[in-house]
């Protein structure tokens, strides 16, 4: 599972791309840049994540926890190691989680359906929240349109059933 939530943010932050935006009836190419990509639209940081990630902020992402540095993460661990990990609520990066430190995660906010054994540990979830923060600007500007355009695309990818009919976007998706 954590290989393919890998695979799936690669494909948003490498391979995702709006290129039109259809505010009334008719597609209209955006202006912020054409294609606009992840990059283009993300909400930044003001710092490195540290995660290897771009220079997009992102916040209580379930790979965090399988970070060992330099952009690289842990994903072929055993079932019980991840079980480990997320019961400790730490992750396995002692620059994220230093020893002395009493950071922890937030487990119940990335996964969803959390299912614990009879002494309360948890033994597995039914999804993994992944979210991808854009920006936002008044109606009808090229940051807005943009930010639309890119979200319509993400939900394609995600399924038909998460985008709106007729679609509202042209992209890569």
């Amino acid at each position: 599972v954590l290989k393919e939530v890998k695979r799936f943010d690669s494909i948003v932050y490498d391979q995702l791309a709006a290129t039109a935006w259809r505010p009334n009836q008719k597609f209209k190419a955006l202006e912020l840049g054409v294609p606009t990509d992840y990059d283009d639209i993300c909400v930044p940081t003001s710092r490195s994540s540290g995660l290897g990630m771009t220079g997009c902020l992102s916040t209580n992402h379930p790979l965090e926890l399988f970070y060992v540095g330099d952009g690289q993460y842990s994903l072929d661990l055993s079932e019980q190691r991840i079980l480990e990990v997320i019961n400790s609520r730490r992750g396995i990066s002692p620059q994220l989680y230093p020893p002395s430190s009493n950071r922890t995660f937030n487990i119940e906010a990335a996964f969803g359906g959390l299912m614990y054994d009879s002494t309360g540990k948890i033994i597995g979830a039914k999804a993994i929240l992944q979210s991808y923060l854009l920006q936002s600007d008044d109606r009808d500007t090229p940051t807005e349109s943009a930010s639309s355009a890119l979200e319509d695309q993400l939900n394609k990818l995600v399924g038909d059933a998460w985008t709106l009919d007729p679609p509202k976007s042209e992209g890569n998706v």
